[in-house]
């Protein structure tokens, strides 16, 4: 039998190494909450974060809920959350506030019980997906990835607690449809090992866990069917022919997904730099091929992490390519199979949680693990970069709109709005609904089921100004999302041009204000029309 000098048992070293362990996460964690409570009190609400929100807020039951959810195509967990905390509170900080704590609880887990080095989980935790685009940007992405987290957590114990894995699935499917792929990936999974293992076989609680699994993804597919009346159907129709310009849209994602560097300009949110390369196309399309093989090669050696990274991959590209390419929030799941997929890699099965030493299967020449770190160093620094934007700049100018609106005493008016999009956020700051030209009434959040079927014209808004004008007897201010009126004030009289903000991060939400003053001579002739 070997000695051991330091007089110290396996078990009790475990425990000794486990508790610095412990402590390093909990330090790390309340600097992340720090970081993104400064953060997200900084940042402005953006349209798809208010929303949400107003959907959330603003609907009176929780069947009217349902019915709006299923025209977002999300699932409505989210909603659920958000209308929960919407009873506390009717100021939008609260939903941030919950986002935070749901970020908050992803980082713990990726620092407590995640298989990597301590600076690869820095460099993981503040980078820019887990700090940024799924912490300080409030949407339904950042449950996905707490419920995804949970269960990489919980792998290493799902041969003696398999329910518990289930129960995070099923939550996984019906964060978004993101979500619905990574919990079918990680179902297909525990369905192999469950038919691979003899003894699992012959236990039930591992067929209701999967039960469990399936009836979350159906769950989330019925929420997701077409509805002829949502206009997301008609915006984004499938592509089932084949189309290689498309297949290389696709295929240049993955670089984009684990290089998510952005554009150091103000709107760099969404504007990849690695667009911006000489010959970027054929570049991005080899860097694909580079990231796959690498990332192949980390995982050969885990047969349930390499099936999950290959499953996940390739029902997403089989989605990019007829559904929807999307956004870096949409693409970079992506990069957020592969952290899960190492994860399960890196976590020996039988073990209570992986710890940094235990690399059960991930592999790899010391070539390729350097590459994984220079990958999550870039991470690191488009977050520092895309956190140091969001602070120093305005994401959106809703909430400086709303601002003025109130300075000005102008909130007391009607105001008419010319699209709902762009305008929700404005509505969600200023708490009140605005009159939508594209909707035809009034309203806080965008339904796409009550639009009107024709586009809205110069000729609309001002019709929709005037009559409100007359009806309320007072001045009408108008916000737009586009410099629409500008023709039209020169030949009317009683229309004012108030001025405009300076452009945000997003672009499309910077604002231009007009007043259309209140005639009285065309009160009396609506009045008299009337009558």
């Amino acid at each position: 039998m070997p000695e051991n000098p330091s007089g110290v048992s396996g078990a009790a070293k475990t425990g000794l190494e486990r508790k610095p362990q412990v402590r390093t996460a909990l330090l790390l964690t309340a600097a992340f909450f720090i970081i993104g409570l400064v953060g997200i009190l900084r940042h402005e609400i953006w349209r798809d974060e208010m929303q949400a929100w107003l959907v959330s807020k603003d609907t009176v039951s929780l069947d009217r809920l349902w019915t709006v959810a299923l025209h977002q195509k999300h699932p409505v967990t989210w909603y659920l959350a958000l209308k929960g905390v919407s009873l506390l509170s009717s100021s939008p900080v609260a939903m941030q506030i919950l986002h935070l704590a749901i970020a908050t609880l992803s980082a713990f887990l990726l620092f407590a019980y995640a298989p990597f080095k301590i600076y690869q989980k820095i460099f993981l935790g503040f980078g820019y997906y887990f700090l940024y685009e799924y912490a300080l940007i409030s949407r339904n992405y950042g449950l996905g990835v707490l419920s995804l987290f949970a269960f990489c957590a919980l792998f290493p114990r799902f041969r003696r607690k398999p329910l518990p894995a289930a129960a995070c699935l099923f939550l996984l499917a019906n964060t978004s449809v993101y979500g619905l792929i990574l919990a079918g990936a990680a179902g297909g999974v525990l369905l192999v090992e469950v038919l691979a293992g003899e003894e699992l076989r012959r236990k039930p609680k591992f067929w209701v866990a999967l039960l469990i699994i399936g009836l979350g993804l159906a769950l989330c597919l019925y929420q997701l069917k077409p509805l002829p009346t949502s206009g997301y159907e008609r915006a984004t129709p499938f592509h089932t022919t084949f189309n290689s310009g498309l297949l290389v849209d696709v295929l240049i994602l993955v670089p984009r997904a684990f290089l998510p560097l952005p554009l150091p300009i103000l709107n760099f949110w969404n504007h990849p730099a690695l667009d911006h390369l000489p010959a970027a196309r054929t570049v991005e399309v080899l860097l694909c091929l580079a990231i796959l093989a690498a990332s192949i090669a980390l995982l050969r050696r885990s047969r349930p992490a390499l099936l999950f990274f290959l499953l996940s991959g390739a029902v997403f590209f089989l989605w990019f390519y007829v559904g929807y390419i999307g956004f870096t929030r949409h693409y970079g799941h992506l990069f957020i199979a592969f952290v899960a997929a190492l994860w399960m890699a890196g976590a020996a099965p039988g073990r209570p949680a992986a710890s940094p030493p235990v690399r059960a299967g991930i592999s790899g020449s010391r070539f390729l693990r350097a590459g994984l770190s220079v990958v999550l160093f870039s991470h690191f620094l488009a977050g520092v970069f895309a956190y140091a934007m969001d602070f120093s700049h305005q994401f959106s100018q809703a909430r400086n709109t709303a601002r003025y609106i109130r300075r000005k005493g102008f909130d007391g008016l009607p105001i008419v709005a010319h699209m709902q999009g762009p305008c929700v956020p404005v509505a969600g700051y200023l708490n009140r609904p605005l009159h939508y030209v594209s909707q035809g009434g009034l309203g806080t959040f965008s339904f796409s089921a009550s639009r009107r079927p024709w586009g809205v014209t110069v000729e609309d808004v001002l019709a929709d100004a005037e009559r409100l004008c007359r009806l309320h007897k007072k001045d009408c201010l108008i916000i737009l999302s586009l410099p629409l009126l500008e023709k039209a004030a020169p030949d009317r009289k009683n229309l004012i041009r108030l001025g405009r903000t300076p452009p945000a991060i997003v672009a499309g939400e910077e604002y231009f204000f007009y007043l259309l003053k209140f005639r009285e001579s065309a009160s009396a002739a609506f009045d008299s029309s009337v009558r």
